[in-house]
């Protein structure tokens, strides 16, 4: 689940992974945890 928004957006777990690894956590650490807890929803869904 998630795959077919790939490619509109990083809703797949390896990408929020590697795009989590990519963010400085001090830098924008909030719109990280943002970004994680949509793709949670859309995952969820």
């Amino acid at each position: 689940r998630g795959r077919q928004l790939v490619g509109t957006c990083w809703s797949d777990w390896q990408l929020v992974g590697i795009f989590v690894c990519d963010i400085p956590p001090r830098q924008s650490r909030k719109s990280t945890e943002s970004a994680i807890s949509a793709a949670v929803k859309m995952s969820d869904v």
